[in-house]
């Protein structure tokens, strides 16, 4: 066995722990996925919410007084 090498019974003890932190990598992608996604929902309610104050601020203009 070279130096460095690592035998069979220390890859078996090793694979777990990186299959779980695999899963964890997995899972803090996933998380950060629905944050972007979360952010990207308030801010197009925050620009819809800013078009329609705009609409009717533009409809009160062209309407003149009553």
């Amino acid at each position: 066995m070279d130096v460095g090498e690592i035998s069979p019974p220390s890859y078996s003890v090793l694979l777990p722990n990186y299959e779980h932190e695999k899963e964890d990598e997995d899972e803090d992608e996933e998380e950060e996925e629905e944050e972007e996604e979360e952010e990207e929902e308030e801010e197009e309610e925050e620009e819809e919410e800013e078009e329609d104050i705009y609409l009717v601020r533009t409809l009160r203009i062209a309407w003149g007084p009553r």
